[in-house]
């Protein structure tokens, strides 16, 4: 009774027997036996089915894990390390199977801590950060030079269109030129040549 804050004294102050006293106290806390069958039950789903989330960090999955764990253990499971530690490499997103099979090769998991582990985790998990940093950089240095490029290349195209349509257009006035000087030369060995030219002439098909 002298153990008790005066709430609780207040809650068992009328029992005869310490067995009464102390039945009402884990009623109080704990529930019933119903109650902590049903929450043991709920905390070993959570426990079989814990996976980390993708955007968040190691040391935040590792807490919500030691939370799950310490209620287990408060009500009566309780685990191994070893379970622990297969638990947590098996709740790691897909990008971290290229660690979690280095750590099985490389680690004794049945003498790892999960402390140790945890460490690892983290170190791995810098080393991603800063490919991912890496990986966006490069992305945006390749957005800025196509950038750069796309107007000259532009440019580019239009001094060509220029440059066919001028040599378009020489070549017209060249064929031009040609025609007018055929047919002036035509009409002056016409002139010259008199019988004998219409005696060697072709014919008016071939010469068309």
């Amino acid at each position: 009774m002298c153990a008790l804050s005066e709430e609780e004294y207040t809650k068992v102050h009328s029992f005869r027997s310490v067995k009464q006293m102390w039945d009402t106290l884990g009623l109080t806390y704990e529930g019933s036996l119903e109650v902590k069958h049903n929450k043991l039950s709920l905390l070993a789903y959570k426990y079989e089915l814990f996976e980390m989330e993708e955007s968040k960090s190691i040391q935040t999955m590792f807490g919500r894990f030691q939370s799950i764990v310490n209620e287990l253990s408060f009500l009566g499971r309780t685990y191994d390390n070893f379970d622990h530690i297969d638990k947590l490499l098996r709740s790691l997103p897909r990008k971290w199977r290229p660690q979690v099979t280095t750590l099985k090769a490389s680690k004794n998991l049945e003498k790892l801590s999960l402390e140790e582990l945890i460490g690892l985790l983290k170190v791995h998990e810098l080393e991603l950060q800063q490919d991912d940093v890496g990986r966006r950089q490069k992305s945006i240095e390749l957005n800025v030079q196509k950038t750069k490029s796309t107007p000259s290349s532009s440019k580019d195209l239009r001094i060509n269109d220029t440059s066919d349509e001028s040599y378009s257009e020489g070549t017209c006035d060249t064929g031009d030129e040609i025609s007018f000087l055929s047919r002036k030369i035509h009409s002056m060995m016409k002139k010259k040549g008199g019988i004998r030219w219409r005696k060697y002439s072709r014919p008016p098909r071939e010469k068309a």
